[in-house]
């Protein structure tokens, strides 16, 4: 959800609200770190977060509180500050463990692989992402289920154990078939393009990049879209510089086209 400066000055205020629940008051905070700071003013948000963590801990509100570390620890990830980023997400999960609440611990497990996934460790990675999936699994939560599973199939692609990535990446598809999350759809398909195209399976590698792209297209989501097309352009461009090396001008032509026309739209 966009939210305005009028939206966020509404928050500010039911925050600053002392008559309010404390309830409201907490998430109306998180809503005001989330929606108006966290991606694009991290530094700013966690000031906010402390503000909010603060406000938990006076109230001994042990739940809000892992919901501050969190916010936290999302912060320092934005920041590339892996080092705090985990310092708080494991601030979370032991709040989160002690209160049994796991939605919250399958939330912070899936946060901790994906900061190992980005630093390269992916036994790690893969470690947080099997024990958010077993809590997802116990939760019936199909969309954090497909979730895992997906963000596991990257982790075998980049060992380049492609049989391993593809399994995963279709039991998210099928799972995200089931709840009709289309996006959950969408993104696995373009990673199994960027397998075959791993692979040098061209034909197979722009089957998939074409039909995320049209889901992507469907639901409006533009930068989902605008990467598949990229990665559609990457391959014709390819296959336009294969054919110019073997004096296939023609070809290399049309592939050069299709890749132009294919960059314009990304």
């Amino acid at each position: 959800m966009d939210f305005s400066a009028q939206n966020l000055d509404s928050l500010w205020k039911i925050w600053k609200n002392e008559s309010k629940p404390d309830s409201v008051r907490f998430k109306a905070i998180d809503d005001f770190i989330w929606e108006g700071f966290i991606y694009e003013m991290p530094d700013s948000a966690l000031y906010y977060c402390k503000l909010q963590y603060e406000f938990a801990k006076k109230e001994g509100a042990e739940k809000f509180q892992a919901v501050a570390f969190n916010n936290r620890g999302t912060c320092f990830y934005l920041k590339d500050d892996f080092d705090n980023a985990v310092k708080y997400y494991l601030k979370s999960l032991q709040l989160y463990s002690s209160l049994r609440d796991l939605n919250g611990m399958s939330s912070i497990f899936n946060n901790l692989g994906n900061i190992f996934k980005e630093q390269g460790n992916f036994a790690q990675a893969i470690n947080y992402y099997i024990q958010s999936l077993e809590i997802d699994e116990q939760l019936k939560n199909y969309d954090g289920m497909a979730s895992s599973l997906n963000n596991i199939g990257i982790i075998y692609a980049n060992q380049d154990n492609f049989s391993k990535a593809l399994e995963y990446y279709q039991r998210s598809i099928r799972l995200s078939k089931k709840i009709k999350d289309y996006d959950g759809i969408a993104s696995p398909l373009n990673n199994i393009g960027n397998v075959y195209e791993s692979k040098g399976d061209y034909p197979n590698a722009l089957e998939y990049y074409h039909r995320s792209m049209k889901i992507e297209e469907k639901i409006g989501n533009i930068i989902g879209a605008a990467t598949s097309m990229n990665n559609i352009g990457g391959i014709y461009r390819m296959l336009g510089e294969i054919a110019f090396k073997e004096n296939k001008k023609e070809l290399a032509n049309e592939k050069f086209e299709k890749a132009i026309e294919f960059s314009k739209k990304a």
